[in-house]
C-alpha cells in the first residue's frame, strides 16, 4: 500500500505515517523503484493500535515500549501488565479528581446568587474562594493541567 492509502485507512495524514516511521513506531517502508514508500497491510493494523492507544492516554514512548514487548516471554508479559496497572491507576486518580470537581461545580450551581456590590467580582466566586481556597498549579497530570487547580498544600504550625 502507498502511504496515502495507509493514512486514509487509519484516518491520519501521510505526514503522521512518516512521523511514526521516524520515531521507530512503524518499521521503515520498502521503497519502489520510483522512491515511493510501500507499506505492508500490517502497517494499517499497527497504526490503528497506535491511534487507539493514544486515545486511551498512552504516550508514544509507552506505546513504543508496548510494541517492543513480546508476550511469548513471561518477563515481558509481566512488564506489560505492570505498565497497564500503572496506567489504570492514573485513570482511576483522574476519575476521582473529576468526580470531586463535578460535585464542587454542582454545589456552586445550587447556590443562590446575591446582588453584587460595586467592589465585588462575583458573589459565587467570592463564596467559593472564602470556603475552599484553591491554588494554581503547573502539573503534568491530565486533570490538574486541564482544571488548572489543586488542593492547597497543608500548612504546618510553627
Amino acid at each position: 500500500m502507498h502511504i496515502s492509502e495507509v493514512a486514509r485507512s487509519v484516518g491520519v495524514r501521510a505526514s503522521a505515517v512518516r512521523y511514526y516511521e521516524s520515531r521507530g513506531i512503524l518499521r521503515p517502508a520498502l521503497r519502489n523503484v520510483n522512491g515511493y514508500r510501500f507499506y505492508r497491510n500490517e502497517a494499517v493494523n499497527l497504526l490503528a493500535f497506535v491511534k487507539r492507544a493514544q486515545s486511551l492516554g498512552l504516550t508514544l514512548k509507552e506505546i513504543k515500549s508496548l510494541l517492543e514487548l513480546s508476550c511469548g516471554d513471561r518477563k515481558r508479559c509481566r512488564q506489560l501488565k505492570r505498565l497497564a496497572r500503572e496506567h489504570l491507576q492514573q485513570i482511576d486518580k483522574a476519575i476521582e479528581e473529576l468526580q470531586r470537581l463535578r460535585g464542587e461545580l454542582r454545589a456552586l450551581l445550587r447556590r443562590k446568587v446575591r446582588r453584587p456590590d460595586k467592589a465585588s467580582v462575583c458573589p459565587l466566586i467570592e463564596s467559593v474562594a472564602a470556603r475552599t481556597p484553591l491554588t494554581i498549579v503547573h502539573s503534568r497530570s491530565a486533570v490538574g493541567a486541564r482544571a488548572g487547580v489543586s488542593k492547597p498544600p497543608s500548612t504546618q504550625s510553627d
